[in-house]
């Protein structure tokens, strides 16, 4: 549903383009060598392999990867261990998908974006 969402809403947003999706680490990390996306909006919790352990190994081969995670809800410890491994930044699905976009945005400009105080929920 969140994917539907998000790919819904970001080409009506002219400075973002989908290049890719994937439904897998595996997929995530193929299509990144691919693509070269300018940010990655990976899915914390996807299965088999999670989104953590999906950013570190792209992280591993291409240090300079933007990755933003995505969850269901807030983690500090998902979100420290996203930051600690070189992840740019984190938020929940349920935030409102203009604050996701703004998101995407600042990890593009090379800020950090760990939107904890407003989107816990």
């Amino acid at each position: 549903m969140m994917l539907n969402a998000l790919k819904s809403l970001l080409p009506h947003d002219s400075s973002i383009k989908v290049a890719g999706i994937a439904s897998s680490g595996p997929e995530a990390e193929r299509i990144y060598e691919q693509l070269h996306p300018d940010v990655v909006v990976m899915d914390i919790y996807m299965k088999p392999i999670t989104g953590l352990e999906t950013t570190k190994n792209i992280l591993k081969q291409h240090p300079e990867a933007k990755i933003l995670g995505l969850s269901n809800a807030w983690s500090n410890a998902d979100s420290e261990e996203l930051l600690n491994i070189g992840g740019r930044g984190y938020i929940v699905k349920t935030a409102p998908l203009d604050a996701i976009v703004g998101c995407i945005k600042k990890v593009y400009a090379g800020e950090l974006c760990f939107e904890a105080d407003d989107f816990k929920s």
